[in-house]
């Protein structure tokens, strides 16, 4: 699934899944694939 953050809203969500960092792809403009 590809989901888009904006700042700060990227956190909350990390908060409850705590997903591998390995598995996901961070983005320049701040866009995060997983």
């Amino acid at each position: 699934t590809i989901k888009r953050w904006r700042k700060g809203q990227l956190v909350a969500s990390w908060e409850a899944h705590k997903a591998p960092v390995q598995a996901v792809i961070k983005l320049p403009s701040g866009e995060l694939v997983t």
